[in-house]
């Protein structure tokens, strides 16, 4: 049996003192709809120690299965490149770098019949509160893609590092 832990994603993951194999990166508003999803993400994510991997579970969000919005990662991707999320974002494309990087390098893994539900206010489960009003204007949205774009070549030495590992 696989140990699932979950953490603040901005922890550090890959200390000594978290002991799951599977470790799960999500926000503080989504709710877990699918009975024993603990159970079939394990089944998913074989090996989860000595194989790098990425569950997407799905989050009834328009956005699924293009973005892991909230997933799953091997103990053993984490190792490979050295964190759970980049350290380049706070928030928004940590989950579509992470994706990116596992769609890539042939490892992400799509769940439809896991419904972890994003309670995203874009899609009307929710109300924007500050934070969501600041993420959401238009020239910090744009900032951050132009980032992301100029990261490509770090994504894809990531990319590398996944395929040499992963043979």
């Amino acid at each position: 049996a696989y140990e699932i832990s979950t953490r603040d994603w901005s922890s550090d993951v890959c200390s000594s003192d978290l002991s799951g194999s599977i470790i799960m990166y999500a926000a503080d508003n989504i709710i877990f709809r699918t009975a024993n999803w603990d159970t079939i993400v394990a089944q998913n994510l074989q090996n989860p120690t000595t194989i790098p991997g990425l569950l997407a579970p799905n989050d009834g969000s328009p956005n699924f299965p293009k973005i892991a919005t909230h997933g799953f990662v091997t103990r053993k991707m984490t190792e490979i490149l050295g964190y759970l999320l980049p350290p380049y974002f706070e928030s928004e494309f940590c989950d579509t770098w992470i994706t990116e990087i596992a769609l890539e390098s042939n490892i992400l893994h799509v769940q439809r019949q896991v419904l972890i539900e994003h309670l995203h206010p874009s899609w009307g489960k929710a109300s924007f509160d500050d934070t969501y009003n600041f993420r959401k204007q238009k020239l910090y949205f744009f900032e951050l893609f132009l980032f992301y774009e100029l990261l490509s070549r770090t994504r894809k030495r990531e990319i590398r590092k996944i395929g040499r590992a992963h043979v």
